[in-house]
């Protein structure tokens, strides 16, 4: 009896010890993010910058305080909401309207539960299936999100379609990628996110998540491991770096609670992110004041002279008149007429952020898109004070050897328009070009005695609200 009691034990202690072998900690930190090089390479690059733009970059910059206070996603595949939403939204929503108080700020938090039920795959009923970062900056362009005070759970089944309403108040106006390869960063790239931080533009990215990442200690700083465990692709949000941090680092807000890292955020130095780092966004979001806009526009000689010009103030009747308030639109004249061959690259320049489109015809009804200039490129200049050269800085255009003339269209837009519409309805009517855009965009093109337009130079300063735009045209002559 004692012998067989011994066994029994011995056996129960075999199993429990068996049992607690193969017991697996509980996961405490969960990632999420799911975008590839397929879906990175769905979302537009910003136009190249002028290389002054990106010089004389300050050494520090930070967003913290227009932050909300640190969430955590918990056991769910979440952070790409949470990143985009939750963080980067809050941010810009705040920066637009200075808002730093704390309460405040909470406040106007965004819910990262409504964006992810928008995101998330049909069958990711538990929320663990994650999502990718083109269709969640997709949706807050076209749908929006609410606000995190609407208590839409974290993981939801189901949401009242009423919120959809107020979600599209809170809409943003494009988004932009600002690495080009999926999986790697580069030095250029690392500038780029600075100067949209410095912009005050929250940045989101991607980073591939290792064991150690779920270990950082309480100042902030993240030191991998070798043989380090990859966890998958974690999204989060940039608000800050500092030059000096580490050598020189961004602060990244997280979603796991601010028991991780420095209270909820971590140091990843510039090495590291261009090692680690999957890819960078950043969203164009509605202003909450309308800033007078300006721009200027050159065309510039291979000698670096300027090509002159004159405006004419034409009606609709193609009558040209000294008086703003009779004329229709502004058309700049080149005073000289340009061999072919001539070699030039356009210059403009703006300081409010808007969409930009140029397009010209030629005397035998040849359409040719100018700027974008690449059908991954944005139309969207998304920055406060912007200079960009066609078709760069260091590459110029040149006149091509048929004699005419080049009608040329310069939209500068506060939303973004149906370009590729546009193009085709002035390509079944080349010769009426103004007729066409003027039926288009009746209601938004601001009339001619509204706009400040420069006389012998191409120039212009207007009020403009959301919904309007600046149109003007040049003809230029070639032989």
């Amino acid at each position: 009896m004692r012998k067989l009691y011994t066994q029994t034990l011995a056996l129960g202690l075999c199993c429990l010890m068996v049992t607690l072998a193969g017991a697996q900690p509980a996961k405490k930190y969960f990632t999420g993010d799911n975008t590839g090089k397929k879906e990175l390479d769905k979302i537009s690059r910003p136009a190249e910058r002028a290389t002054r733009d990106m010089e004389d970059l300050p050494a520090v910059t930070s967003l913290k305080k227009f932050a909300p206070a640190i969430g955590n996603q918990g056991q769910y595949g979440t952070c790409v909401a949470w990143s985009s939403s939750y963080a980067a939204r809050t941010i810009s929503y705040c920066v637009q309207r200075n808002i730093t108080d704390p309460v405040k700020i909470n406040a106007a938090a965004f819910s990262p539960g409504y964006l992810y039920y928008q995101v998330k795959g049909v069958d990711d009923n538990n929320c663990s299936g994650g999502a990718n970062i083109e269709k969640a900056l997709q949706t807050l362009t076209s749908k929006g999100d609410v606000l995190k005070s609407e208590n839409i759970p974290d993981c939801s089944t189901s949401i009242d379609f009423s919120k959809d309403a107020k979600a599209k108040d809170y809409a943003i106006k494009a988004f932009t990628k600002l690495t080009d390869t999926y999986g790697s960063i580069s030095k250029n790239e690392i500038s780029a996110m600075k100067k949209s931080l410095s912009e005050k533009k929250p940045v989101v990215i991607s980073l591939k998540c290792f064991s150690s990442f779920f270990g950082v200690a309480g100042d902030g700083a993240w030191t991998p491991k070798p043989n380090d465990a990859n966890q998958g692709n974690h999204a989060m949000c940039v608000i800050g770096y500092d030059d000096t941090k580490f050598g020189g680092a961004f602060e990244v807000m997280n979603s796991w609670g601010n028991g991780w890292g420095n209270r909820g955020f971590v140091w990843i130095t510039y090495p590291q992110m261009q090692q680690y780092g999957n890819y960078a966004v950043e969203m164009m979001d509605r202003e909450a004041e309308q800033p007078e806009i300006k721009g200027t526009m050159d065309f510039v000689l291979l000698d670096g002279n300027t090509m002159p010009v004159t405006r004419a103030k034409i009606t609709t009747r193609s009558i040209t008149v000294e008086d703003d308030n009779k004329a229709d639109y502004s058309s700049y004249r080149f005073k000289e007429n340009y061999a072919g061959g001539t070699a030039f690259k356009i210059k403009f320049s703006i300081n409010a952020p808007v969409f930009v489109y140029v397009f010209s015809v030629d005397d035998k009804g040849v359409l040719s898109k100018l700027f974008p200039y690449a059908s991954d490129v944005s139309a969207a200049i998304n920055s406060a004070n912007a200079t960009v050269y066609l078709p760069s800085e260091t590459k110029h255009a040149r006149l091509n050897n048929d004699a005419g003339n080049e009608n040329i269209c310069v939209i500068y837009s506060k939303k973004q328009i149906d370009f590729e519409g546009l193009m085709n309805n002035v390509v079944k009517a080349p010769s009426k070009m103004y007729e066409t855009i003027m039926d288009t965009f009746k209601e938004q093109i601001i009339p001619v005695k509204k706009i400040v337009f420069g006389d012998e130079s191409i120039s212009f300063s207007s009020k403009a609200n959301e919904n309007e735009m600046v149109c003007f045209f040049m003809n230029m002559g070639h032989k």
